[in-house]
């Protein structure tokens, strides 16, 4: 499979999974209507930005897919511009302090440091399992984690994605400073045609009065996305235009 480079239009890969995560939180869930909760491919551009030429997928906000064998598995189908790099966020997460802190009550006002530290643990004990096919081919992760922060993810309220699914609270409140960690990739180079982008993973970890604990040995959630990628010329693209009846073929570029 042909290599590129890794960094996209300029930004640093941190960047862009910011503007992921912002664009995530300050989605409206619109009963249903958003990338997340998307079972068609009919919502996957939802606020897509066609200037940025950075298509942003959509994993799964807690059990919104469909359990199959254990697995919350979710699967869409949509265009792609060919202009565009293709962001997959194959597993990841996102915590504030005034999150934490609504978790945990004011009697125990988190800082920035164990909110650092719930990134650090999530990584290095939490993730069981992660995977990225592209055209039924395995993409190596291992050097694939990025981590930001601190940074705002703006304030959320319901009826936002932010707010309903990620269980953001509290409402109003400007969630800062925000910590990020995820397994990310970026495609680029997809030929004109119909491709495969699987992606997933798995969660285990423990609550507890002081936040999130160790590992359980009880997978918490595990996911599983199969979007079907009909990737067209720019001046062909239509936005949520989804195609549900066609077979993957072609091979894409991987970029991390």
């Amino acid at each position: 499979m042909p290599s590129v480079k890794a960094q996209p239009k300029g930004q640093s890969l941190a960047q862009v999974t910011k503007d992921w995560w912002r664009w995530s939180v300050d989605l409206d869930r619109n009963g249903g209507a958003n990338p997340f909760e998307d079972t068609t491919g009919a919502y996957a551009s939802a606020g897509h930005m066609p200037d940025s030429h950075m298509f942003y997928l959509a994993g799964i906000a807690g059990n919104t897919g469909t359990a199959i064998d254990g697995v919350t598995t979710q699967s869409r189908a949509f265009e792609v511009p060919a202009n565009d790099a293709i962001l997959v966020p194959v597993i990841n997460t996102a915590e504030t302090v005034p999150d934490y802190e609504a978790y945990l009550g004011k009697s125990k006002v988190p800082t920035i440091d164990k909110v650092e530290q719930y990134i650090y643990d999530w990584k290095n004990s939490y993730v069981q399992d992660k995977f990225l096919l592209v055209d039924g081919k395995p993409v190596p992760l291992d050097n694939s984690y990025v981590e930001s922060g601190p940074f705002s993810l703006g304030s959320v309220e319901p009826g936002d994605v932010g707010y309903d699914l990620f269980g953001l609270r509290p409402a109003g409140t400007e969630q800062q400073p925000a910590f990020a960690g995820g397994y990310w990739g970026v495609i680029k180079g997809l030929g004109v045609g119909t491709h495969s982008i699987e992606f997933g993973g798995s969660i285990d970890y423990s609550l507890t009065d002081a936040g999130f604990g160790p590992p359980d040995g009880t997978v918490d959630f595990s996911y599983k996305v199969v979007d079907t990628v009909t990737v067209v010329p720019p001046s062909h693209y239509h936005p949520g235009h989804h195609h549900p009846n066609v077979t993957p073929c072609g091979t894409g570029l991987f970029d991390r």
